[in-house]
């Protein structure tokens, strides 16, 4: 056994350091806070949450509409009056989310990788002792890792003096939970309504 790893956050950098260390012989713990529905856990940070993976999933919806609407007359295809049902593409981008999430804690489990759903803090420690951790969360904890890796993300940040109010001007977390389509959009990151 190489010692222990501790990572604070499952986002793209943190869930793959996990499991790589993991299969380097390190003995390997995760945290992360992100929550779905229902309250389970959601690895995978903004990429998965709020960023990559909805976003590609409610692409593809589009493009199908898009496909529907023009390109199926090219081949001959007819289609009656289309509609565009966004509660159903939320409920699809959510599904799709959510076989992410667990197909990253399956990964988790299957590289022997403790997971902890919650907020992991340093209190204390240093190099040659080691790093105290704790964990706040449904299943609390006291840890102490050799080595610690910080990868908590990203967050939105607001311009000056134009505050995110995801009714106007909307963050990633807004732009992927519109109930309707839009009348205009600006520009990537702040979307006008």
């Amino acid at each position: 056994m190489m010692g222990t790893v501790f990572l604070i956050g499952a986002g793209p950098g943190g869930y793959i350091a996990a499991i790589r260390c993991a299969q380097l012989g390190f003995r390997t713990a995760c945290v992360d806070d992100w929550t779905r529905a229902g309250g389970k856990p959601a690895p995978g940070g903004t990429c998965t949450n709020v960023g990559c993976i909805p976003s590609k999933a409610l692409l593809q919806s589009s493009e199908h509409y898009d496909h529907a609407g023009h390109a199926f007359a090219d081949h001959g295809i007819g289609i009656g009056a289309l509609t565009l049902d966004v509660g159903r593409m939320q409920a699809r981008k959510d599904k799709v989310v959510a076989q992410n999430n667990d197909g990253i804690l399956f990964l988790f489990k299957k590289n022997k990788v403790a997971f902890f759903h919650g907020l992991g803090s340093f209190t204390g420690g240093d190099a040659e002792g080691g790093w105290k951790l704790q964990v706040a969360g449904a299943k609390a904890a006291e840890l102490v890792a050799q080595h610690v890796i910080v990868a908590t993300g990203s967050t939105p940040r607001a311009l000056p003096g134009v505050a995110i109010d995801n009714l106007r001007v909307l963050d990633n977390a807004g732009a992927l939970a519109l109930t309707e389509v839009p009348k205009r959009l600006g520009v990537v990151g702040a979307g006008v309504i």
